[in-house]
């Protein structure tokens, strides 16, 4: 009975042992890998910004016009939301024309994240009669430049549209919206779209350096009224996106080596247990 228990005894401290062994070698492990996990610290960087929204509207009957005009702009890189609608309305006699110009943005600039959307419309109605006329436009202009202070990889998505209604035999309204994505330092497009309508999905690499960004949506309208029929003009061109970044994770040089010093930890105390079983054994 006795030989039984001094066997058991080294089996017990070899237990013990390796427990302790594996629970100071976790410890070293946690440190390590979380070393290796992705680093979420924010790579945009602003330097500048230009976003602002414009519209102006012009009625005329005879020799009577009325006008309008508004715009805003983003002060500095906080979100910006802002909407102008100018509107011009003249009636002389029987005749009437009714001008509107509208722009719209809503843009953020994140450190990780910038989106924007934006539109631009006008609204033309001249009544029959041949002495009228009117014109609108607007713009929606989206501009950033930034720096990116680390290796990211990007996801741009987003899309271009434009729409136009006349009757009459009213004449379409010019339609324009772009959107470009440019490496300023070695003077690279990396995505353009010029005055279209679709849909685009693009990813990348960014090494550190300058990037801009810039968006716009632009309409123009001027029609005369009819001698005979009333004419109607609408259109609108709009644009919106997101542009994700994040920070391509790189370990430390030392990483590597803690890493293979600690699973080798591990190896040696399995192997002790294994010696102090072994010895039990004798």
């Amino acid at each position: 009975m006795r030989q039984s228990l001094a066997e058991t005894d080294p089996q017990r401290e070899a237990i013990i042992m390796n427990r302790r062994v594996v629970s100071t070698l976790s410890g070293m492990l946690c440190p390590i890998l979380a070393l290796l996990a992705p680093d979420a610290t924010a790579a945009i960087v602003p330097v500048a910004q230009d976003r602002s929204v414009e519209a102006s509207a012009t009625a005329t009957v005879f020799s009577i016009s009325n006008s309008d005009s508004d715009s805003a702009a983003a002060a500095d890189f906080a979100p910006f939301a802002a909407t102008v609608d100018p509107l011009a309305v003249t009636v002389a006699e029987v005749q009437v024309a009714i001008s509107q110009g509208v722009a719209r943005q809503d843009s953020s600039l994140g450190a990780a994240s910038v989106s924007a959307s934006g539109e631009a419309s006008a609204a033309l109605t001249l009544t029959a009669g041949g002495n009228g006329s009117a014109s609108a436009d607007a713009a929606s202009l989206f501009e950033f430049l930034f720096f990116v202070d680390s290796a990211s990889s990007f996801l741009l998505t987003g899309s271009l549209d434009t729409q136009a209604i006349v009757t009459g035999g009213a004449a379409i309204p010019l339609l324009l919206n772009d959107l470009l994505f440019e490496d300023v330092d070695n003077s690279v497009v990396l995505f353009q779209a010029l005055t279209n309508d679709e849909s685009f999905s693009v990813n990348g690499l960014l090494q550190p350096g300058s990037y801009r960004l810039s968006a716009s949506a632009r309409i123009a309208a001027d029609q005369a009224s009819s001698l005979v029929a009333a004419r109607t003009v609408s259109g609108l061109s709009s644009y919106e996106f997101v542009l994700d970044v994040v920070p391509v994770p790189v370990p430390e040089p030392a990483v590597p080596a803690l890493l293979l010093l600690s699973l080798a930890g591990l190896g040696i105390a399995g192997s002790l247990s294994g010696a102090r079983r072994g010895g039990a054994r004798c």
